[in-house]
């Protein structure tokens, strides 16, 4: 992802480098359509925002927990009040 070496082997077989060192590292070995999708990548570099925030560690599990604390709520072995505070709980030892 950031070394320009690894960058020269993949080239543009996952897609065009977002880490603009490499990118340029390879730009000279690009055939025609990858040069495109370069320029292209160029010419709206402005218009694009901040990247999203990484998932910090244990965030994945969020959906799973939602869905298990749902899934009792709805077939009546937990209220909704026991539901939110079951998914606040496995959250954050999830997060922890």
């Amino acid at each position: 992802m950031n070394s320009p070496e690894a960058g020269k082997i993949l080239s543009v077989e996952r897609g065009v480098p977002g880490n603009l060192a490499v990118r340029e590292s390879i730009v000279g070995d690009l055939d025609e359509s990858s040069i495109k999708a370069v320029d292209f990548l160029n010419a709206i570099e402005s218009e694009l925002g901040a990247p999203p925030e990484i998932t910090p560690q244990g965030g994945g599990e969020f959906e799973a927990i939602l869905t298990r604390a749902c899934d009792d709520m709805l077939f009546g072995t937990i209220t909704a009040e026991e539901a939110a505070q079951r998914l606040l709980d496995e959250l954050s030892a999830a997060l922890s």
